[in-house]
């Protein structure tokens, strides 16, 4: 997972990334992914985001 704070200018604030070993779809990944951002944007003590993901569902 990474990740990728910016202020409402688009400014870098700061980034994240983590490792898993776990096998899952690429639509868990992204919720998976989506659940640790959230928890890591709170120690940012942010009340209003814009989350983005990019999940790269194959058919």
């Amino acid at each position: 997972m990474g990740a990728v704070l910016r202020d409402t200018a688009r400014q870098f604030i700061a980034a994240t990334s983590s490792w898993s070993t776990t096998s899952m779809t690429a639509a868990e990944a992204d919720a998976s992914s989506l659940l640790e951002g959230l928890e890591w944007i709170t120690s940012y003590n942010h009340q209003h985001v814009n989350i983005e993901l990019d999940c790269q569902q194959g058919k």
